[in-house]
């Protein structure tokens, strides 16, 4: 897991060594950050054996070349006899001097600097035989121990060994490297040759100990909790993974959490080797933590000469030791700990009184005007380590407020908690704090919802309300009813946001229209629509931006507008429905109403691809995500938005783009409506990939977010994961399943609150009933046979049934596709019923499903005998299965030509196709560069010399959006500017020359 760029550093230095350059890669770093991990993953990947010798700290030389004599006798045990004769050659003599069992030695030299020269010229002779006879990687490890005889045969074979294909791995643990260590001068010795390299390890970052700690646990890893194991870890893998075994199953890792025994036995051993005054100003540089100079070192003590000597000299005990570090980029000498947990231990170190008052000291130290937030968060654990609950409840509040405005959500809410559970033993604790327990819930509850923590924030808003309704304070139990909707629809409880915004409008509509009532009607609007209640949505909706324009809130008219428009869409008035919800997003963009327009730029791409305008819906998509990330909503809308391009891109056949969107929406562990929409995408696309128990994990986690069992044969109806689910049975072979699906979708009126869905669905349901139909004529089964041909021709009814405002590519691509897989069921359908409907994905912009028809095309043309009509068409779908990613389809193409003889390369017997087909296909218009269609008209005009403005213009699209599909394009052909994509366009062909 993580360590992609490492990786990819060795995966080059091996790729040099099998190529006859051998190589030799430095590994450095501290104990526990996962070396040895790293080099035996780099090896499994490079599918080679890792063979590997160890230094031991067994003192100054007392094992010469230890860890050749452990390389060389896993060699002797692993390699068949006669290849291990060839590769000892004539130097088995001097080699069973490190390996006695290979039996008498050679006659040993008088002069030893002869005879250590004869040792090292015969080993380097076997290192080049073993290279010679194939890729090799080799490792020595723990360089930190190794004799000076080891590393001088290191330096002689790096300089030495040539036209040999080994890749020779040294790792080294740099936090054992006191002062005069010889590591460091033999390391920049070695690292004077060509072939040498250095790799510098440090902690996972978040991402990274996320998916280890997923890996351990078996399950998603909870954002607080690896927020904390990266504090106290630093990030460092094996230290992560002991903490992490000390927290029980199902729990959590609280901030104070005790080291396992043998992490903590560790750690106070090193520290336990320091002197008295070593370990007390160890506690000390532990209290100051990133703040820790010498100044501020020095006002920690009692202020007497003798307190400051012994803190001098402690600190250069603690840099002698490799306990600190002197951080090179500070001008004010600034000093930390090599390891996190090192600095826990010796604050724990210290006198409880110490402590406390050095704590103290350092809050008033850090107070000063205008401190950020980080600062402020500093001051109050601080306060709380020297236990003053008064002094730390005030500070953390300040935090909580310091970090919101910084948006920075999920710090926030960590500061915020930490307030609220000292409220209770703070006398006076509303005056200290500066607000009372319903403003501080309301804080916590508005922090958790930015933050992603959308259970917490509903139950920290419902505590607030609780308060304010108990206290008769009906201003602020109105505006906590309004967040409370809100947070319950984002934490996927869409039921309980119902009857929320319904018991509001209920008690609002004995008084005038006021905002508040407007706002109240939008989220019922809104809600009604979500629940597939579209004629009650529209009505709702135009009721609420009704009182919103007669009491001027625009906030909700936006809102109200917004969802009157997505109504009016599902409701068959395209027209009016785009115009409201471009209306809407408008005005929220004039506002500048964050999640209003966060939540216009989902919902707009939504609608867009569910007309099919699927690539503006992507593009606009893309254009939301950069939005979101610089309003610091990410975590919410950004990981929405991320859900709705990945859609967007499966459908166009950029899957290798889809999953990078997918990866950094699961980055953040999503909950809620976020997660459910991430996880029903990323289920869509592994199960396209064929990895279909990839695809039932995330299928799972979506049910289980929105509330569905997690069992995939519990029946349900219509859900986000709807088309997820159908498409994933379809693939395992379970076409009844696929039937129940799609007839409890057409069935219900909630299946309106996913447009999108609709095209797959059917696709899915006549797939599924040829296959029905199939196994029925197979079976002798006429009544079988009869159901399926029924359930067909309602699924091609629905499929040619009126839809409003859906491109006319798309409404012809999913009514030829209907009549095609009917007709299947009724016997062969010929080639040119298939090749109509490739061609109508492919104008549609849908080149996956237009690969997979050129495919039944090319299958209906062989059983004709049109062997070359059938390569053209395979070589047709092979390029478009490849420009998309789509490996399963490219899979199917290549058996379908292995099997029937067709060389994709030369072509069957010099028919057309085969090379000539595919070269053709690849060599057309922007082929091979990834660009959409849309992609190349913005090209054309741009190599026209025309301004965004004027692209726009001409395309009816934003100047924003053009200057996606710049950015995109410019990325896709690796330029640096739009003169050089011009030029480039120019020269490939890709447009024509003025």
């Amino acid at each position: 897991m993580g360590r992609t760029r490492e990786l990819a550093q060795l995966d080059r230095a091996f790729t040099l060594a099998a190529g006859g350059e051998p190589r030799v890669v430095l590994v450095l770093g501290p104990t526990g950050v996962g070396k040895s991990s790293l080099i035996r993953r780099a090896a499994d990947e490079a599918g080679v054996p890792l063979r590997a010798g160890a230094c031991l700290p067994l003192g100054s030389g007392e094992v010469p070349f230890l860890p050749f004599a452990e390389l060389l006798r896993g060699m002797v045990a692993t390699m068949p006899s006669g290849d291990l004769l060839r590769v000892l050659g004539g130097a088995r003599g001097e080699v069973a001097r490190l390996l006695p069992e290979l039996g008498p030695t050679t006659r040993r030299e008088e002069d030893p600097g002869l005879a250590r020269a004869i040792l090292f010229e015969q080993l380097r002779g076997v290192a080049e035989r073993l290279g010679a006879a194939g890729p090799r990687i080799l490792a020595i490890e723990d360089l930190q121990w190794a004799d000076a005889s080891t590393r001088d045969l290191v330096l002689f074979l790096a300089r030495n060994v040539r036209a040999s294909r080994i890749l020779l791995l040294l790792t080294c643990r740099t936090d054992d490297l006191g002062p005069g260590h010889p590591f460091p001068p033999f390391a920049a010795e070695l690292e004077r040759g060509a072939n040498v390299e250095r790799l510098e390890l440090s902690g996972f970052s978040a991402p990274e100990v996320a998916a280890q700690v997923t890996a351990i646990l078996g399950r998603a890893a909870a954002p607080d909790l690896v927020q904390r194991l990266v504090e106290r870890t630093g990030g460092n893998p094996l230290f992560t993974e002991a903490l992490l075994a000390s927290v029980p199953d199902g729990g959590d890792l609280a901030p104070d959490a005790p080291l396992p025994p043998r992490l903590r036995d560790a750690l106070v051993a090193r520290l336990a080797r320091l002197s008295a005054d070593g370990r007390r100003t160890a506690g000390l540089v532990a209290v100051a933590g990133r703040h820790g100079t010498e100044t501020a070192i020095a006002q920690l003590t009692t202020g007497d000469d003798a307190a400051t000597d012994a803190t001098e000299r402690g600190l250069r005990e603690l840099l002698e030791a490799g306990v600190l570090v002197a951080d090179p980029g500070a001008i004010d000498g600034t000093f930390t700990f090599r390891h996190p947990l090192l600095r826990e231990i010796a604050e724990a170190d210290l006198l409880p009184g110490t402590r406390r008052r050095a704590h103290a000291v350092m809050a008033g130290l850090l107070d000063v005007p205008g401190a950020g937030p980080a600062v402020t968060a500093e001051i109050a654990a601080h306060w709380s380590a020297a236990a003053e609950p008064a002094r730390s409840l005030a500070a953390w509040v300040r935090a909580g407020l310091a970090a919101d405005a910084a948006t920075a959500p999920a710090e926030a809410l960590r500061h915020l908690e930490r307030a609220l559970a000292l409220v209770d033993r703070v006398p006076d604790a509303a005056a200290v704090a500066g607000m009372d327990r319903v403003a501080l819930l309301t804080h916590v509850g508005d922090a958790a919802l930015r933050a992603g923590a959308h259970d917490r924030a509903v139950e920290a808003l419902r505590a607030a309300l609780a308060l304010a309704e108990e206290t008769g304070d009906a201003d602020r139990a109105t505006d906590l009813r309004r967040s409370l909707r809100w947070s319950l629809w984002t934490a996927g409880r869409p039921l309980e946001a119902l009857r929320e915004a319904e018991a509001a409008v209920a008690l609002l509509a004995a008084g005038p229209p006021s905002p508040a009532r407007a706002n109240a009607l939008g989220h019922l609007a809104g809600l009604r629509l979500a629940l597939g209640d579209v004629q009650s949505a529209a009505v709702t909706a135009a009721s609420a931006l009704e009182v919103a324009e007669l009491t001027g809130a625009r906030e909700e008219a936006a809102l109200s507008m917004g969802v009157l428009g997505l109504a009016e869409l599902h409701l068959g008035a395209p027209d009016a429905g785009l115009g409201h919800v471009h209306a809407a997003w408008e005005q929220a963009l004039a506002l500048g109403h964050v999640s209003g327009v966060a939540l216009a730029y989902e919902r707009l791409a939504g609608a867009l691809a569910a007309l099919g305008r699927t690539e503006e819906a992507e593009a606009l998509a893309a254009e939301g995500i950069a939005d979101a990330d610089r309003r610091g909503l990410d975590r919410t809308f950004g990981v929405l938005l991320r859900a709705s391009a990945a859609d967007a891109l499966l459908e166009l056949g950029r899957w290798p783009e889809a999953a990078a969107r997918i990866e950094e929406g699961l980055a953040g562990v999503p909950t809620g409506i976020e997660g459910v929409a991430l996880h029903v995408v990323a289920a869509r696309l592994a199960c396209a990939q064929g990895a279909t128990d990839r695809a039932a994990i995330h299928l799972r986690a979506a049910r289980e977010l929105v509330g569905l069992p997690p069992d995939l044969d519990v029946a349900d109806g219509p859900w986000a994961g709807s088309l997820a689910s159908a498409e994933l049975q379809l693939a395992i072979e379970r076409p009844s399943r696929v039937r129940d699906l799609v007839d409890a979708w057409l069935t219900s009126p909630a299946a309106a609150a996913w447009p999108g869905q609709r095209v797959g669905l059917l696709l899915a349901g006549l797939a599924a009933e040829s296959e029905l139909a199939t196994a029925a004529r197979v079976h002798g089964d006429p009544d079988g046979l009869a159901t399926a041909r029924g359930h067909a021709d309602r699924l091609c009814a629905a499929a040619l049934a009126p839809w409003p405002g859906a491109t006319v590519p798309l409404r012809e691509a999913l009514a030829a596709a209907a009549h095609a897989e009917r007709a299947r069921m009724d016997g062969p359908v010929a080639e040119a019923t298939w090749a109509a409907v490739a061609a109508a994905w492919a104008e549609a912009g849908r080149p996956v499903l237009a690969a997979e028809m050129e495919l039944r095309a090319a299958e209906s043309a062989l059983s004709h005998g049109e062997r070359g009509s059938a390569a053209a068409r395979l070589g047709r779908a092979l390029a478009m299965a490849v420009a998309a990613g789509a490996r399963p389809v490219e899979a199917r193409v290549r058996d379908l030509a292995r099997r029937a003889r067709v060389d994709l390369d030369t072509g069957p017997s010099g028919a057309p196709g085969g090379a000539d087909t595919v070269d053709a296909a690849l060599a057309a218009p922007g082929a091979g560069t990834g660009l959409t269609s849309r992609e190349l008209e913005v090209l054309t005009l741009l190599a026209e010399g025309r301004t965004n403005r004027e692209i726009g213009e001409a395309l009816f699209i934003s100047p924003k959006t053009v200057s996606v599909h710049v950015t995109n394009l410019l990325a896709k052909l690796g330029v640096a500017g739009r003169v050089e994509a011009a030029t480039l366009a120019l020269r490939m062909g890709i447009v024509p020359p003025r």
